[in-house]
């Protein structure tokens, strides 16, 4: 897998924040290289410092959303509790029995979870900081309506996600 190298287009303005954010990646990218993310002993390193380095990055960050009176820390810190959720999960998984593809499995849900939360939750707080305003999708999600309307296909045209699927037909 390749590593995920931080640039600007990561950073949400905040020198502390941007740093703890690069030392996440850090502490992912050590299982990036193929032979080292089925070392048993790696990535149980790796998990356990993303735990412990995480949790002290969520406390800054829950700390910043609380002096800015963020309005969204709610929702922000259920995210947080997600990612704790996972680790944890990951850290009992480890104790139990190993496989050598935990490595690429822990990497790829990690990565995801983490680039994700920084480009879409991060980075409204580092708005709402600067601007005081909260984002545009929100806002609308808010008044009640959705941001963009959900699409469903014509009546009687493949699925629709609020029935569940229709039955097939069998040939006869």
């Amino acid at each position: 897998m390749t590593r995920i190298e931080w640039n600007d287009f990561l950073s949400v303005g905040h020198a502390k924040i941007d740093e703890d954010h690069k030392h996440l990646l850090e502490i992912l990218n050590r299982l990036a290289d193929s032979e080292e993310r089925r070392k048993r002993d790696v990535v149980a390193k790796a998990v356990n410092d993303m735990a412990a380095y995480a949790s002290e990055h969520f406390a800054r960050e829950e700390e910043l959303m609380k002096a800015i009176n963020y309005p969204l820390l709610a929702e922000h810190t259920e995210r947080h509790k997600e990612l704790t959720a996972k680790v944890a999960a990951w850290q009992r998984k480890l104790t139990g029995r190993w496989h050598p593809w935990h490595g690429g499995t822990f990497f790829a849900v990690l990565a995801h979870w983490l680039v994700s939360h920084i480009l879409d939750d991060d980075r409204l707080v580092a708005d709402f900081r600067r601007t005081g305003r909260v984002g545009h999708r929100f806002r609308k999600q808010a008044a009640g309506k959705e941001p963009f309307p959900a699409l469903r296909p014509a009546p009687g045209k493949g699925l629709d996600p609020t029935r569940g699927p229709r039955p097939r037909r069998v040939a006869a």
